[in-house]
């Protein structure tokens, strides 16, 4: 196997000498998923546009954190980064006392902070 010129291994290097999965990956047939137990909403996962956060349409955006948080209980977020670092947490802060205590709100704000 020859490997890249980065120190660490990649996945193109293994799977240039690997024609199949390892047994040891495979689950036993019992022990699979079966998809038609599985109940199928067709809902996708909330994204919350932030762009309009500061805008006319900031009530519309907390309704929806609010929303994702009490029903799907996480959500997806987009144009957080074109807040500054600083107005990002008190962007964040400014929704303790909106979402305090809540799951949902913990790890949103944990992965902020990341």
């Amino acid at each position: 196997m020859q490997t890249s010129t980065t120190s660490k291994l990649l996945v193109s290097d293994i799977a240039s000498s690997v024609d199949r999965v390892p047994s040891s990956y495979i689950r036993q047939i019992s022990d699979r998923p079966n998809i038609s137990d599985v109940d199928i909403f067709g809902d996708s996962i909330p994204l919350i546009d932030l762009q309009e956060l500061y805008g006319p349409s900031r009530a519309n955006i907390i309704h929806q954190f609010a929303h994702a948080c009490s029903s799907y209980s996480f959500f997806q977020v987009t144009q957080l980064f074109h807040f500054q670092p600083r107005s990002r947490f008190a962007l964040f802060d400014s929704y303790t006392a909106l979402l305090q205590g809540s799951l949902c709100f913990s790890r949103v704000y944990s992965a902020i902070l990341q």
